[in-house]
């Protein structure tokens, strides 16, 4: 347990400076600082008080308080320099931790997104932030105290040294010298002893809570937001949504009630022992002082300083038991950063023949999603010409979509290869051959940014190449209508001027998204699914007229979508069952084309 604290902290350590490098070395710096004033104050407060038992000389009294206050006037200029310094970084790095989660879940293969553990740890992740700032904040927390501690300990030792040596060389009251020390050790060590066994307690409570947040917030997630606000006043369905809301209130009170009530108990015994060490530390000063050993003043001294040093201990020993109890929740947060890619990236650039030429194949390909034991693709072979437009479809679940996640190398085929111009596909850079495809998928987003960005996919653009694209995808007339022209930001997120755009809207700026890349390759992934038919193979037909001589993949459950396709590929329960131009499918009456396209005719005719 001991190495597995250290080499995790450690870990995170690294991962902080890496991202911020000054603010570890900023928390030092400014402890040092902050921690000085009160051993200044308490051995210039001894002297003062010793002056005023004694001699009382004016002089001497208004020379020991300017010093006091010049001391405390410069260790508090200093403390606020280093302290916004400290700040500073301190701030620097929680923007960096942002880009930290976002640039590391951005480049994750995406097998990685779709894993429901991946997703669940993240979400462990903000939960656990959440209840206490457990994971990485804890350990910057917790370094930070200790830092306080260990230079606490330094000074308190360097100030009260004189104290022994004062009863050693004026008293013959052995006895009394080690006894007291012997007490205090046994007192703290009793104290150490308890915090680090609440630690493991405590640990486990707070992982109970965290992983009860994630359900409190599964559940309340699962209701909120204004989409549901017509299902619940047309059927009434607010019962519902009270007996939800009670779980999630029940399930919180429940889950913070033994967190809370557990912290509690494991403070009771420090504090018992707190008061004792407390009453120990002024009879023995009070008692050397009666006896003539020090003035007054040095009880204030001594006192203070014995104080300072056993909670110094007590703070280390806890912040210790913090690291330890923190230790799963960091395990965890570094674990995501663990997580490696598997895909082959390549280093292969893509040869295009000089033409523009691109030929893929499928060869004998089966895939099954992980954790899965059925293929969703099982022994695909066919090929996609090149500037020809294919049509792949078939039945919800046939193996539409996974095929184009094949196919643009957002997974890897479990068997098989696929090949673009006779080479497997792994063989070639990664994001060179992920710049062959433009995609519209069913569920495309658009993000609450201006209009030429979401087309652009970028914060610098064409804006006339983007009101090209915008106007081939039939946007025109809408465009003529946002008040600020392409610098009008979608939604309302971010900007209360944001304009809410309608589902048809959204689907042709996912369009000219599309356009804008100018890839040899666009597919759509069905997301016209929404609208009716007619409207759908308006799309595709108008689309089908704009993108040249690309090559172009229409997926679509609704056959007469894509009869203009030059090939039409029919997927059934993961195999490629047919393949051919239309009137050679809907010629064969026995087959699988046919018999949808019987099924969905009789709403045209």
């Amino acid at each position: 347990m001991k190495s597995a604290i250290i080499s995790t902290n450690y870990k995170a350590i690294k991962l902080v400076s890496k991202n911020e490098k000054w603010l570890i070395p900023s928390i030092i710096i400014n402890s040092l600082f902050a921690n000085l004033s009160p051993y200044v104050n308490i051995y210039m407060s001894a002297l003062i008080v010793n002056e005023i038992s004694g001699q009382r000389n004016v002089r001497d009294l208004t020379i020991l308080v300017l010093i006091t206050v010049l001391s405390n006037l410069v260790i508090s200029l200093v403390s606020s320099m280093l302290g916004k310094f400290k700040n500073r970084s301190w701030t620097r790095f929680e923007n960096a931790e942002k880009i930290m989660f976002m640039e590391h879940g951005f480049s994750l293969d995406y097998v990685h997104l779709e894993d429901s553990e991946v997703r669940q740890s993240r979400r462990k992740i903000d939960e656990s932030k959440n209840i206490n700032n457990y994971g990485i904040w804890s350990m910057i927390y917790s370094f930070e105290n200790i830092s306080d501690n260990i230079i606490n300990i330094i000074f308190a030792i360097i100030f009260m040294s004189s104290l022994f040596g004062i009863i050693i060389t004026q008293s013959n009251d052995i006895v009394g010298i080690f006894l007291f020390p012997i007490l205090l050790i046994l007192l703290v060590s009793l104290s150490i002893f308890i915090s680090m066994k609440n630690s493991k307690k405590l640990s486990k409570l707070g992982e109970e809570m965290s992983d009860n947040m994630i359900y409190v917030n599964k559940i309340s997630n699962s209701y909120g937001g204004y989409q549901m606000g017509k299902d619940i006043r047309i059927y009434d369905m607010i019962k519902i949504y009270k007996r939800l809301n009670d779980e999630v209130e029940q399930a919180h009170i429940k889950g913070s009630r033994k967190y809370w009530f557990g912290h509690r108990n494991t403070l009771i015994p420090d504090a018992i022992i707190s008061q004792v060490i407390n009453f120990l530390t002024y009879a023995f000063v009070c008692l050397n002082a009666v006896r003539g050993l020090f003035q007054v003043g040095s009880v204030i001294l001594y006192v203070g300083y014995i104080s300072r040093l056993i909670d110094a201990f007590k703070s280390f020993s806890s912040n210790i038991a913090m690291y330890k109890m923190n230790l799963p929740f960091l395990q965890h947060y570094l674990k995501f950063f663990d997580i490696e890619n598997t895909m082959t990236k390549g280093r292969m650039h893509i040869d295009a023949r000089g033409s523009g030429n691109y030929e893929i194949e499928f060869h004998n390909v089966s895939f099954k999603y992980p954790g899965s034991e059925t293929f969703a693709i099982e022994n695909l072979s066919m090929i996609l010409n090149n500037k020809k437009r294919l049509a792949v479809v078939g039945m919800n679940g046939s193996g539409k979509t996974t095929m184009i996640k094949l196919l643009c190398r957002l997974y890897d085929p479990c068997d098989g290869k696929i090949t673009l111009n006779g080479v497997d596909i792994k063989e070639y850079d990664y994001l060179e051959y992920m710049g062959l495809f433009s995609v519209v998928f069913q569920d495309f987003k658009l993000f609450s940014v201006d209009l030429g960005q979401n087309v652009a996919a970028d914060s610098v653009y064409d804006e006339n190449k983007v009101n090209k694209c915008l106007n081939e995808a039939g946007f025109s007339k809408r465009l003529a209508d946002m008040p600020n022209g392409l610098k009008t930001c979608l939604y309302k997120d971010f900007e209360e001027s944001g304009v809410e755009i309608s589902g048809g809207e959204a689907q042709k700026i996912a369009l000219a998204r599309a356009l804008y890349k100018e890839a040899p390759f666009i597919i759509l992934d069905e997301p016209t699914a929404a609208l009716d038919p007619i409207s759908e193979e308006e799309i595709y037909m108008k689309f089908n007229e704009i993108i040249n001589d690309k090559t172009a993949v229409y997926i679509s459950h609704r056959l007469s979508s894509c009869r203009f396709c030059d090939e039409i590929a029919v997927f059934h329960e993961g195999k490629l069952i047919q393949h051919g131009s239309h009137q050679e499918l809907v010629s064969m009456k026995q087959g699988k084309y046919y018999e949808m396209w019987a099924a969905q005719a009789q709403y045209y005719t």
